[in-house]
């Protein structure tokens, strides 16, 4: 029974609510609001102490990107001071100069500093890993997406290059790719909450909703509050979408508790739980059924589960 419903899953499209006929929209930018992009701080050259990279920092938007963190000094003395010391021989100069380049908002110069240091050394991966996120700052997407995948190349467990090279993939919407670079970093680190959450984003831009559940019920266990952004996103998507031909209404309770507590039960298990609530009674509900073979699927899904028989609404 549990094969039978994954297989209907693949057929299942976000749906709307019962009374929303919204026009479907290509792609909603807001979907990717709170995708992080990852900087990684520069190595100390001699330096004793191990260099830490800077937390993940949220972007406002989709077409946004990160800078570098905000530092205490003063970024054109460091650039003055890098520029002085520097030694034309040596990769790590370049690669310094260019951070310091970077957190001064000067992309394009941070760009350059970046690739002498990979003219003197070609397999330096943390130089080309740093070039795509000068270049991203520049909004130069197509040549930071180049400057990641050389990254991975030299490194192929560079976790930041590839995830950073998703969000770049997704700003430019292609989103088969972004999945492809998602992946590699969760098989790195099989934990990756923010991959896992952005992977799922692409995976509902596509509507491929059999990998959004999948991706939703392992965040559910790994960090239950971006399963529930995750959830708000797929409704909000669902509400545009006017192909719904179905609802499964598992109950309508006077008692706000009790249809919470079944809510809760359904959400666990299926995207487009919700409850439909009125002045005096509460109705769970299971929408973005498109199909009778779906419909009856997901019935018998839920008889089996939930020891539940669904009561069936036709809206078309």
């Amino acid at each position: 029974m549990r094969k039978l419903f994954y297989s209907s899953v693949l057929f299942l499209s976000i749906a709307m609510f019962l009374f929303s006929c919204t026009p479907t929209e290509k792609i909603d930018p807001s979907i990717f609001a709170d995708a992080a992009l990852y900087v990684k701080s520069p190595p100390v050259p001699e330096s004793p102490e191990p260099v830490e990279k800077s937390e993940p920092v949220e972007r406002a938007e989709q077409a946004e990107v990160t800078k570098l963190p905000e530092t205490t000094g003063r970024p054109e003395k460091e650039i003055q001071k890098e520029e002085t010391a520097l030694n034309t021989e040596h990769a790590e100069d370049y690669y310094s100069l260019g951070v310091s380049l970077e957190k001064a908002g000067r992309y394009e110069e941070a760009a350059k500093a970046y690739q002498q240091a990979i003219k003197i050394n070609p397999d330096y991966a943390e130089a080309y890993y740093n070039l795509g996120v000068s270049l991203d700052d520049a909004g130069r997407y197509k040549d930071a997406i180049e400057a990641y995948e050389h990254a991975v190349r030299i490194d192929n467990n560079h976790i930041e290059a590839y995830y950073n090279l998703g969000l770049t993939l997704e700003n430019i919407e292609r989103f088969d790719d972004a999945i492809e670079a998602y992946k590699q970093v969760v098989d790195i680190d099989p934990n990756h909450i923010d991959a896992h959450y952005n992977l799922s984003l692409s995976h509902l831009t596509l509507d491929d909703m059999a990998s959004v559940m999948e991706e939703y019920r392992l965040l559910k266990k790994i960090a239950p509050k971006k399963a529930d952004k995750l959830y708000v996103k797929a409704m909000k998507k669902a509400r545009q979408d006017n192909n719904n031909k179905y609802i499964l209404q598992l109950g309508a309770f006077k008692n706000n508790k009790n249809a919470d507590k079944l809510h809760k039960q359904l959400k666990n298990q299926y995207m487009h739980a919700y409850i439909e609530r009125e002045t005096s009674i509460n109705k769970v509900r299971l929408t973005g059924i498109n199909s009778r073979e779906e419909l009856y699927l997901i019935k018998e899904e839920i008889i089996e589960n939930l020891k539940i028989n669904p009561y069936i609404i036709n809206i078309h």
